[in-house]
């Protein structure tokens, strides 16, 4: 499935479909290389235009497409970026009050794409079944931020990145005689990177093309005929399924890891994956109906992509 709005920060098989469209900056950052979050944004300008128009015409891992909404949702690279430069903000901001308090970052999947169709890459099907490959770790070697005390911990303020004490108060006027920041240092780095319409979580106006427009890709009728062609070369292997969803969601599979069987069924489900033109039937599906609402929604999207511009600006200029 499509990833939710993330704060800067990103399992089991019953989480591979909805990890693949989270995003979360209370500051959820995804960790690596091979995603959209590498590849050039198109300027807000021509950010309308989609990216991709065609489904493509060869079995490839989903991992390695990109839909057109992508240009206007936080990529893995720009989660990286912003909630380093969170951590550093916070971290600076705690030292005044002589608090040595960096919060950890945290990498997760490694695109939006990677796990959207289910599993798609043969080699990945192999080792892991259906079990997310990416689990949450933290990016910088940290294993976890530091324990504070009550009274620096109402310094740090509440959100991400910052412990979430039950019954907290709110961050003091001042400590030791120094003035705290409203919000704490977490408030007062989310202010710098937010200056000018910055955003730290995917506007709602792309999160919803993103989920809405997976929804109605399956009743298109060509990914519906793929799903038939599918499900009838996984029951030739003997296993019966109406569609891949059905396959990601077997209660079997929620396992701490995957089983010899699970692996066996999700290698089936890319083999029939790749000879039934999945992929390349949902992915146009997709896109097509992207490249509409994108063209619909022009102003909006535009906002948004200067918004996530001006986000990343103020990380570049916070050092």
């Amino acid at each position: 499935m499509p990833r939710h709005p993330r704060p800067v920060s990103h399992g089991g098989a019953d989480g591979l479909l909805a990890l693949g469209l989270s995003l979360a900056l209370g500051l959820a950052a995804t960790g690596c290389a091979a995603g959209p979050g590498n590849r050039p944004r198109p300027p807000a300008a021509a950010a309308t235009t989609a990216a991709t128009t065609a489904a493509p015409a060869v079995a490839v891992p989903a991992s390695s497409l990109h839909l057109p909404i992508e240009a206007y949702l936080l990529s893995t690279a720009d989660s990286t970026r912003l909630q380093t430069a969170r951590a550093a903000l916070i971290g600076s901001c705690m030292k005044r009050f002589g608090a040595d308090y960096t919060p950890a970052v945290t990498a997760g999947p490694r695109s939006q794409m990677a796990n959207r169709y289910g599993p798609t890459d043969p080699d990945t099907a192999r080792t892991y079944g259906y079990h997310a490959p990416d689990a949450q770790r933290p990016a910088n070697g940290q294993p976890s931020a530091p324990a504070l005390p009550p009274d620096l911990a109402a310094v740090l303020g509440h959100g991400a990145g910052a412990p979430q004490l039950p019954g907290a108060p709110p961050a003091p006027a001042t400590y030791h005689g120094l003035a705290v920041p409203p919000g704490g240092c977490v408030g007062e780095a989310d202010r710098a990177l937010t200056a000018g319409g910055g955003i730290l979580q995917d506007d709602q106006a792309a999160v919803d093309i993103n989920f809405q427009d997976y929804q109605r890709s399956l009743a298109d009728a060509g990914v519906t005929a793929a799903f038939a062609r599918w499900s009838s070369c996984m029951a030739a292997q003997g296993y019966r399924y109406d569609n891949p969803q059905s396959a990601v969601n077997d209660t079997r599979w929620r396992t701490p890891a995957p089983s010899a069987q699970e692996i066996a069924t999700a290698a089936a489900d890319v083999a029939c994956k790749q000879q039934a033109g999945v992929v390349a039937a949902w992915f146009g599906a997709e896109s097509q109906l992207e490249e509409q609402d994108i063209r619909t929604r022009s102003a909006d999207l535009t906002r948004v992509r200067q918004s996530i511009d001006t986000a990343l600006r103020n990380a570049g200029s916070a050092g």
